[in-house]
């Protein structure tokens, strides 16, 4: 085989080394920041934080505190961590994580789960 010939043959095999290690690297999960990792927020915590109504009832629906969401009338373990990511909160339950995005104003909050609306007032006790 002459000079020329495995000159050739030494760059094909090399930029194919190449392009590879670049698919790879765009292809790989680790290089995507997945909502969990990144726990930056555009929601302010102040805003969501005290106690809400979803105004079928007398009482309160649920209260908001800085790591916790704890429902007024469960009788069972009722306060969940829950997470602020980009535009949703993310609400760790025992058996699964329910994520919404949040729309806040003065005294309303939403939660636009994949499923359903659920609207909120500030409670006036």
């Amino acid at each position: 085989m002459n000079t020329i010939s495995q000159l050739a043959i030494i760059c094909i095999c090399f930029s194919c080394n190449q392009k590879g290690a670049e698919n790879s690297q765009q292809s790989n999960p680790k290089s995507i920041p997945s909502k969990t990792e990144s726990k930056s927020s555009t929601i302010s915590k102040e805003a969501l934080l005290g106690v809400w109504t979803d105004g079928t009832g007398p009482n309160a629906t649920f209260v908001l505190s800085t790591d916790s969401i704890e429902y007024a009338d469960s009788e069972e373990v009722s306060a969940y961590a829950y997470d602020l990511v980009n535009d949703s909160i993310v609400i760790h339950y025992a058996d699964h994580d329910y994520q919404a995005k949040v729309i806040t104003g003065k005294d309303s909050l939403i939660f636009e789960g994949r499923d359903v609306k659920a609207v909120f007032t500030r409670f006036k006790e």
